[in-house]
């Protein structure tokens, strides 16, 4: 939990520090400090999944500022050396933490792993397709664990599926789990307009843009972004996109 809620807040420190915006240097500092905290925690929960989506965030925050960059004709040299900064910053850290990487990727359990969660998948796509009714409303919130202890027994029966849309399917039905997708979606679109648009909120939304992009991939592992502190900051990454969108209509008509 805590590595999928700090793979949400990565990139709002990241984008902060990469916009060309005027900041002091103590700002400066004390963001780049908080980055390289948070970098430290995600690889200390030793969460795999957590450590790829955030190595995903920083290359996808410094290619959309390059692309937000190079749009406004702005100078990349300052880019450049940020990158150059958080290269060295992200080798160090491979050299230090490289015993636990090596352990935790590289001789683990990873494949035993995918096969497990791979059955659990099957597992609750029995529960959706054994009658109209699971599959319309499901089994009813928070009832996905109680189902499943009634198919059999072990540990297999006893977890819920490692797959949030999966999950939400099953408990509340395919109009439930379309209506959380069909969000992502929305926040995705809206905020990539800002950025063709070239709107002056270019640099939050790409922040919004690459956390909603790790929620997205995250859900397909587990159930982490819906436990309350994940989904409490979701709630309130959507809020900032609203406000962003908002913000730039009214920009653009007062533009006109």
């Amino acid at each position: 939990i805590l590595g999928a809620f700090l793979t949400l807040v990565m990139p709002f420190l990241l984008l902060y520090y990469l916009n060309s915006e005027k900041k002091t240097k103590t700002r400066s500092s004390l963001v780049f400090f908080s980055i390289l905290l948070c970098a430290s925690l995600i690889i200390l929960t030793n969460a795999r999944t957590s450590i790829v989506i955030m190595l995903a965030t920083f290359f996808l925050g410094f290619v959309g500022t390059s692309i937000i960059r190079y749009r406004a004709d702005e100078p990349a040299n300052k880019l450049l050396w940020y990158l150059s900064i958080f290269t060295l910053a992200i080798l160090t850290f491979i050299f230090v933490f490289s015993d636990a990487l090596i352990e935790r990727f590289g001789d683990s359990d990873l494949l035993y792993q995918a096969s497990y969660r791979g059955n659990l998948s099957v597992i609750s796509w029995g529960i959706i397709t054994e009658n109209f009714k699971n599959f319309f409303i499901g089994v009813g919130p928070n009832n996905y664990t109680d189902t499943v202890a009634t198919m059999g027994s072990g540990f297999a029966y006893t977890q819920p599926v490692h797959n949030m849309y999966l999950l939400l399917f099953a408990e509340g039905g395919i109009f439930f789990a379309l209506c959380y997708v069909g969000l992502l979606g929305t926040v995705l679109f809206k905020m990539i307009t800002v950025i063709i648009q070239k709107g002056t909120h270019s640099y939050y939304a790409l922040a919004i843009i690459i956390s909603v992009i790790n929620i997205f991939l995250y859900n397909f592992t587990g159930w982490a972004n819906n436990n309350n502190q994940t989904f409490i900051l979701f709630v309130i990454i959507c809020i900032f996109s609203i406000k962003i969108y908002e913000e730039h209509k009214q920009t653009r008509l007062g533009q006109l």
